[in-house]
């Protein structure tokens, strides 16, 4: 399968009423932290995000026919203090692309950029509620490792590809 998405680095023009009905719709947000959003304080969050040295937010775009460029979700990458682990979140918001491979293909490219990012990173995380199986499977695909340290978290980590 070829590349269905494409990563482009997010702005405040992406967060439209699509977005925030993303982050408002419970089939999308039961596994987010944001249950509610308004028009402004996404883009207070969005803006927040951008300019810093140590995160990054993407637009996840489809590439199918039919759909080229749409923005369909957003991945966020952070590397917290002490830098050893990159954090890796997506919101795959647009339900009609869900269960097609976009989340694993957005994952893959997600952690390549991590490590191009952040070189210093010895591995790539991501926290994921153990019954949001769909991610998790996902996760998997994309060559992550589940641990399960809690109850409420399944994390997940991958190890960079050394040449």
């Amino acid at each position: 399968m070829g590349r269905v998405i494409s990563l482009r680095e997010m702005d405040l023009s992406d967060v439209t009423e699509t977005y925030i009905a993303w982050v408002r719709d419970p089939a999308v947000n039961r596994w987010l932290g944001t249950h509610t959003a308004t028009l402004e304080s996404q883009r207070a969050w969005v803006a927040q995000w951008l300019g810093r040295k140590d995160a990054a937010l993407f637009a996840i775009c489809c590439r199918e026919a039919g759909c080229i460029g749409q923005m369909i979700g957003s991945l966020k990458l952070e590397l917290p203090p002490p830098g050893e682990a990159a954090v890796l979140g997506l919101m795959l918001g647009d339900r009609d692309h869900w269960n097609r491979g976009m989340g694993t293909a957005a994952i893959e490219l997600g952690t390549r950029l991590a490590f191009q990012r952040w070189p210093e990173a010895r591995r790539v995380e991501a926290a994921i509620r153990p019954q949001h199986f769909a991610s998790l499977r996902a996760f998997e695909r994309a060559g992550y490792t589940v641990d399960w340290p809690e109850k409420l978290w399944a994390r997940v980590a991958r190890l960079p590809r050394r040449s």
